[in-house]
């Protein structure tokens, strides 16, 4: 029996990464010029187009593993996940939102994410925190 459950973990592991293949593939094979960033910004590091479509096939993955596992903690995450991908959804359509507002509404959604999950940090590894 432990066997079978080691096949079946292996295999949900598998199933989103499956998706998110899938997904990138189908949407870079129909429609590359629309999702391909171009180094347009003064913070880009790549000198070739990439593809900004990464979060997409990621959170679609994400959502339909989530629903075929449902479990409680999905069920926590599943807001803060949305609220993550829809400013980087934004972010990928409008191309202008500063990296400071979106480092502020991640530190936001972290927050909110600690309080939600009850995680408590009290060390950081070489301090510990009150």
């Amino acid at each position: 029996m432990v066997v079978e459950m080691e096949r079946f973990e292996q295999l949900v592991i598998l199933i989103p990464v499956a998706i998110s293949w899938f997904i990138s593939f189908t949407l870079l094979k129909f429609n590359k010029k629309d999702f391909l960033d171009v180094n347009e910004k003064s913070h880009a590091i790549h000198e070739e187009p990439v593809p900004r479509i990464g979060g997409i096939s990621i959170f679609i993955s994400f959502l339909l593993t989530g629903f075929l596992i449902s479990d409680s903690f999905f069920i926590k995450v599943l807001l803060p996940v949305t609220l993550v991908f829809g400013l980087g959804l934004i972010e990928d359509l409008r191309k202008d939102i500063p990296p400071k507002l979106r480092l502020m509404f991640l530190l936001f959604v972290s927050a909110f994410t600690m309080l939600l999950l009850g995680i408590k940090i009290d060390t950081i590894g070489f301090f510990r925190l009150p």
